[in-house]
């Protein structure tokens, strides 16, 4: 029905038009902002959602920055600790060096007058944002904290309050220097004895090397730990290639099957690779004495046919052989030996073997002389006579033992004989080189002695690791002076240096744990926002491939409700033309 009051087809097409505009305005809104939820009225469900996750990461953020600060702090700290054991390190080497005999102590101490400065100067540098944790002054409340902490995250209750989470450095337990004084509570120590030097590399005990360590528990019979072929032959892999772990686990083994020992000493490394011995129990009744005895060995007997055995074969005689060769009535050991008798010249016995230019060498032999004088006897090593014996009669069977030095790839020994009335027997020569001395540390040469003594629990001033003065020596490490100091105060120095080199291990052992808390929670920190941005793109983001394909049919939709308007309104033109 056509009206002229009212254009129902006009209104119609209206309608489509302003709907059509309305989710042009919503597409177009989206496709801008890229989100299909901007507002609370789009989605107060998905926007209240989104918005509480948004205020979550800009937490979050603030923590990810409060960690950095953190791990800035924790990195300077322990590269300062680190800088200040390897000096530690170095002046326990150096204490070491003063025990040595003939060693100039007052050029000692200037190498330790650098250290002391070198480590007070590195805790001072080690300073980041305004905070140093090695170098600090608990008489400052205004500004000291004996703990430092920082904000490593926090959690939402179920009414929507917030909780931070903290973790904490105790700066108290790590700092080095203090320019304030505190009591706090010193506890009991072990009693503990630690090798001069590391255990690199490996060692050889395939041959006749071995090491005994005599080890006496708090005034108890010394008991011997032993390292030799035999001992170790079922605890290593390769005796020719010992580790030191493989040591160290040797003697733990002994140990334990000691029943005076066991559960009272135990054996290591320290972070220096020093091998140590130390009281399971603490305090000033524990003591602890370390002999080590021996260390060296003899290599294998160089010298062929030493006992004569095959007769002459690779030996030589000549000059005066009238009554020279190997007999069996006169042997050391076994069935033969070689007996000389002259006429009136010399006989001239020698072998010649293989050497190393440089190396030592002990050689010995055992040598018989029977009957009258005059006689001589002389042992020559390359031509130099080393042992000279005569005018002797009813000579026993005497052991002679000389060392020489090679000086070439080969060396001849001779032994010259000069007997006219009687005769000469000698045998088992033998020629071994001296192998170098194994020690473990502990010392040098044949034997060393070491002692160390626990500590009673006490409560003290306390400064610093480093300027906390001790008991024992009446200094600190930065006042410590070997000037006119006798051995056994150079020795309770180097204890003194030992429990502060724990102490500093102990320390960078805590700011290594923070380090390590601290990258975990930044990386975690990090994968949460990024799953919080995940999840508020899925509640409110926007499909720009979908919104802008429906932002062009809508377009052309409202292109076609215009005409369709268009067409409505020119209907009732028409009409109004009947009335002209």
């Amino acid at each position: 029905m056509t009206s002229l009051l009212t254009n129902n087809a006009a209104m119609t097409a209206l309608t489509t038009l302003k709907s059509i505009g309305r989710q042009l305005d919503a597409t177009s809104n989206r496709v801008a902002t890229g989100q299909r939820v901007s507002a609370a009225s789009d989605n107060a469900a998905y926007w209240s959602i989104a918005t509480a996750m948004r205020t979550d990461n800009a937490s979050l953020s603030a923590v990810k920055d409060s960690l950095g600060l953190g791990a800035s702090s924790v990195d300077i700290a322990y590269n300062g600790l680190t800088s200040v054991l390897g000096d530690l390190t170095n002046l326990r080497a150096k204490l070491q060096t003063a025990l040595t005999p003939g060693v100039d102590r007052s050029k000692v101490q200037v190498e330790i007058d650098a250290l002391q400065d070198k480590m007070r100067a590195t805790a001072q540098a080690s300073s980041a944002s305004g905070q140093n944790w090695l170098s600090v002054n608990s008489a400052d409340s205004s500004r000291y904290r004996s703990t430092q902490t920082f904000t490593v995250g926090f959690s939402r209750s179920a009414s929507g309050g917030i909780t931070p989470s903290q973790a904490s450095i105790p700066v108290s337990d790590i700092a080095l220097y203090d320019a304030g004084t505190s009591m706090r509570e010193i506890p009991a120590t072990p009693a503990r004895v630690t090798a001069g030097s590391a255990l690199t590399g490996t060692t050889d005990f395939s041959g006749p090397n071995a090491v005994r360590f005599s080890v006496s528990l708090d005034g108890s019979a010394a008991r011997d730990v032993v390292l030799n072929r035999t001992m170790l032959a079922s605890a290593v892999p390769d005796l020719a290639r010992v580790t030191a772990q493989d040591l160290t686990r040797a003697i733990a083994n002994q140990i334990a099957a000691d029943p005076v020992l066991a559960g009272g000493v135990r054996v290591g490394l320290d972070d220096g690779g020093r091998l140590y011995f130390e009281t399971t129990g603490t305090g000033a009744a524990r003591s602890l004495v370390v002999d080590r005895v021996g260390g060296g060995g003899a290599g294998p007997n160089l010298v062929a046919n030493a006992g004569f055995e095959s007769g002459m074969a690779d030996w030589s005689s000549t000059g005066d052989t009238s009554y020279a060769g190997t007999g069996t009535g006169y042997a050391h050991n076994g069935s033969s030996s070689y007996i000389s008798g002259t006429s009136g010249g010399t006989n001239h016995l020698s072998q010649t073997i293989a050497t190393v230019a440089g190396q030592s060498y002990q050689i010995e032999f055992w040598l018989y002389g029977s009957y009258s004088t005059p006689n001589s006897f002389m042992a020559k090593w390359d031509g130099a006579t080393q042992i000279a014996i005569g005018n002797v009669s009813n000579y026993p069977y005497t052991r002679q033992i000389f060392t020489a030095v090679a000086t070439g790839s080969s060396t001849t020994i001779m032994f010259d004989f000069q007997q006219p009335f009687g005769f000469w027997a000698i045998d088992d020569v033998s020629v071994t080189a001296a192998m170098p001395a194994v020690t473990l540390g502990f010392g040098s040469g044949g034997n060393a002695h070491a002692a160390g003594y626990g500590s009673p629990a006490h409560t003290a001033a306390s400064r610093g690791i480093l300027d906390t003065l001790d008991g024992n020596t009446g200094a600190t490490i930065g006042t410590l002076d070997i000037t006119g100091q006798d051995e056994s105060a150079i020795k309770a120095m180097i204890q003194q240096v030992d429990l502060a080199i724990g102490r500093v291990t102990d320390a960078g052992t805590k700011l290594g744990s923070s380090k390590t808390l601290i990258d975990g929670h930044r990386t975690f920190v990090d994968a949460l926002m990024k799953a919080n941005d995940r999840t508020i793109g899925i509640l409110v983001d926007a499909d720009l491939d979908e919104e802008s394909a429906k932002l062009k049919a809508l377009q052309t939709q409202q292109q076609l409700a215009m005409q369709s308007l268009s067409i409505a309104n020119a209907a009732s033109q028409t009409l109004i033309s009947l009335f002209r």
